[in-house]
């Protein structure tokens, strides 16, 4: 007797036999049956079931096993963000299966590199160059199995993306909740709104922090968080999510920084300690004097423009005061086609310059030494071996120079490029005076000019000169308000770097931008000093 026994690749079991022992197979009555309980094995054979009696009455010779159907592609499944695995219903055929040609994403995008798996010949790894976005399409073409069926294809599957860690940029902070009260439609509580900054990847938001630098502590997002593409989230304090969990997705860290209303930096940071966001925001900013007095929240226009600060921001518009958890009211392209401008530069020691800019810059280029020069009248002059940018914000970019600088010896700092977080670059920047300041003696620097009774619309100020030979810096120096008896309270002192240059003026005031308009001279001598 012959027999013959096939599986199809739908689970269908056919039983057939030639009495005769030649291949002349018909069914049996019972033929076929349906049974997927096992989708593979690693060896075949027959069971036999007998009585003692009847054991040495069969043997059997002449086993053939064949394989007549092309693999199919049972599933994709991503391992990591550029990262997917081909799992077929049998081994495939190393030669085919190896070469990245066979195998393509809807997107027209084809792998770097295709493995056959070591462990599992029925899977292959394949490598691309780019993230995954959050649905794919695998398509495979040309894949044989071990007996030479071809699947010429293409095979479809689909397969969702793996939530990656974000990158600076991806993950924003586009809505501000800061004076929650009086209520105009919102709950009265603080809160942000996070968006995920892509077209296509799912964020995990695991060990993201939102904090206020400075601070002691922040408030780190849970493990299992996440955004998919374009969706946002709602974070507010771990006793606050009730009241808004009708807006969508909220989430409720603990150490909810307190935010000012007046104005605070806010920073999210990635679990590598990266800065992902970072915005300095300010009163000013809601451009509406009557929304500023509470219960509307700011909301950021243009996302593609998330370095922008005070044009990139304004109140609400929406009836309720804000829209956490849905597309800001305020919406609107806003691009920035500005290259960034150099503002100042001061020697902080005697082997450190830092250089201001007037928007964030994009660090990775500025970190570039190259790009900056230092001119003097010296024999020798001091040469710049480092750059380092200043997180969170990159506005400032601190350049390690040799030999060192000399007090109250003026140089001059020029940038060949300067680069902004859009990508905008400048041409060669203008050249900026700095030097190394020293200690003030007294009747170097002395009040000039006080505005004590301004007309409507001014403002006051009280105006220092500069009357000596030396570059000064005012940090740490105190105007005081002192009575005759003696006692005083002191109403300025920079909080950073600021030298006056031997002749020259800065008015010390509340409001820099009235000071400017008031005072004529303070286009050409005079600087305002908030």
């Amino acid at each position: 007797m012959r027999v013959r026994v096939t599986r199809s690749v739908q689970g269908q079991w056919t039983l057939a036999r030639d009495l005769s022992g030649g291949r002349s197979f018909g069914a049996e009555p019972n033929s076929p049956a349906t049974d997927n309980t096992y989708q593979r094995s690693a060896t075949v054979g027959v069971s036999l079931l007998y009585s003692s009696a009847n054991g040495r009455n069969f043997y059997f010779d002449d086993f053939f096993v064949t394989d007549t159907t092309a693999p199919l592609l049972v599933r994709a499944v991503a391992v990591d963000a550029r990262t997917v695995d081909a799992v077929f219903n049998e081994a495939v055929d190393s030669a085919a299966a190896s070469q990245p040609a066979h195998y393509r994403l809807a997107t027209g995008a084809v792998p770097a590199t295709a493995q056959v798996s070591a462990l599992n010949p029925a899977v292959v790894r394949l490598t691309f160059a780019t993230d995954f976005s959050s649905t794919n399409q695998l398509q495979v073409r040309q894949v044989a199995d071990l007996y030479g069926n071809l699947a010429a294809g293409p095979l479809p599957a689909t397969f969702a993306g793996v939530p990656v860690a974000p990158k600076p940029g991806e993950l924003l902070i586009t809505e501000i909740m800061a004076r929650e009260t009086p209520v105009v439609g919102l709950p009265a509580s603080e809160f942000v709104e996070l968006y995920n900054n892509t077209p296509g990847k799912v964020l995990s938001l695991r060990g993201v922090r939102l904090l206020k630098p400075g601070s002691s502590t922040a408030a780190v997002l849970p493990d299992t968080a996440r955004l998919l593409p374009g969706q946002y989230a709602v974070v507010c304090g771990s006793t606050r999510t009730a009241q808004f969990a009708s807006y969508g997705k909220v989430y409720g860290p603990t150490n909810f920084p307190s935010l000012t209303n007046a104005g605070d930096q806010l920073v999210l940071r990635g679990r590598d300690g990266t800065t992902l966001f970072e915005v300095a925001y300010a009163d000013t900013w809601y451009r509406d004097q009557r929304k500023a007095a509470g219960g509307w929240s700011l909301e950021m226009l243009d996302p593609a423009n998330y370095c922008g600060g005070a044009e990139n921001w304004q109140a609400s518009q929406d009836a309720s005061g804000g829209t956490p958890g849905r597309r800001n009211s305020v919406a609107t392209a806003n691009p920035d086609r500005t290259p960034p401008t150099l503002l100042r530069a001061v020697a902080l020691t005697a082997s450190t310059i830092r250089v201001y800019f007037g928007e964030k810059l994009d660090s990775a280029a500025a970190a570039n030494p190259a790009l900056y020069a230092v001119q003097g009248s010296a024999s020798t002059v001091p040469v710049v071996s480092r750059a380092a940018p200043l997180g969170p914000d990159f506005r400032a970019v601190d350049l390690a120079v040799s030999p060192a600088l000399q007090p109250s010896q003026p140089l001059t700092l020029t940038v060949a490029r300067a680069t902004d977080c859009a990508g905008n670059a400048s041409g060669p920047l203008r050249a900026t005076n700095v030097a190394l300041p020293e200690a003030a003696q007294p009747g170097d620097i002395v009040l000039n000019e006080v505005l004590f009774n301004h007309a409507p619309g001014g403002v006051y100020f009280v105006e220092l000169l500069n009357r000596s030979l030396r570059y000064v810096s005012l940090q740490g120096y105190q105007l005081s308000h002192q009575k005759t008896s003696g006692t005083g309270t002191a109403i300025i002192s920079p909080p950073v770097p600021y030298v006056l240059a031997p002749g020259q003026l800065v008015a010390l005031t509340s409001a820099p931008i009235f000071c400017k308009r008031s005072t004529p001279r303070a286009a050409t001598r005079r600087r305002c000093w908030p």
